[in-house]
């Protein structure tokens, strides 16, 4: 959910600040970077879903059609929310934002927040809740309808999603310093300041199966 890059069948798309940049990797011994789609300023993270890509700016959530439009991503709407650094994942007709203070994210109103946007017709979206948290980053779906957000020093939040308009609050990994996190499967991969952990999802929590020390 921290991610400037991801990749949809044979097509890769990246951003850098102002622009998506679409790639044909179709072959991939010569990938043929394609013409770029200006958007706008602040653009931080990418992340694809359901023939969209959703993408979190400063101060906006951008959606973006690559169903018909694959090799040049059509414009179709954007929500605009306080400035931050904001993370972003979709599932089904809901996305999450995570919109947080700290340095270059240019929150003067310290706002830290996730956000629930309504996101069922991409060309209207709205704000359905907002769940208040100290300072929440990276964010991510797994482990049987789960939405786990990182909270940073406050560690690993994990939400149920039975209603995925209102995130229910169910726990905290508060021994981990939580900045972003992904699934592969079964299996979640948690960064934070000293290192990746991957965890086992079982039926009531997490198991560590793995750390590898870095500091980040």
């Amino acid at each position: 959910s921290l991610a400037s890059i991801a990749i949809v069948d044979d097509h890769l798309y990246a951003l850098n600040t102002t622009s998506i940049i679409p790639v044909d990797i179709s072959n991939l011994a010569d990938p043929e970077v394609l013409d770029l789609v200006t958007i706008g300023t602040g653009l931080e993270t990418i992340f694809p879903y359901d023939g969209k890509l959703f993408i979190g700016s400063a101060s906006s959530l951008f959606i973006y059609d690559i169903v018909l439009y694959k090799s040049s991503p059509q414009y179709l709407s954007n929500f605009f929310h306080a400035t931050g650094c904001d993370p972003v994942v979709a599932r089904g007709n809901y996305a999450y934002v995570t919109i947080r203070d700290g340095f270059s994210c240019n929150n003067r109103f310290q706002l830290n927040v996730l956000e629930v946007i309504n996101v069922e017709d991409p060309r209207n979206t709205f704000s359905v809740n907002q769940i208040f948290l100290d300072n929440p980053r990276g964010l991510a779906i797994g482990c049987n309808n789960k939405l786990f957000v990182c909270d940073g020093a406050s560690g690993l939040k994990q939400f149920d999603l039975t209603d995925p308009s209102n995130p229910i609050f169910e726990k905290t990994y508060e021994e981990y310093f939580a900045n972003d996190v992904l699934f592969k499967d079964d299996v979640l991969i948690l960064t934070g300041e000293d290192g990746i952990y991957q965890f086992r999802c079982t039926d009531d929590d997490l198991q560590l199966l793995s750390k590898l020390p870095i500091s980040l």
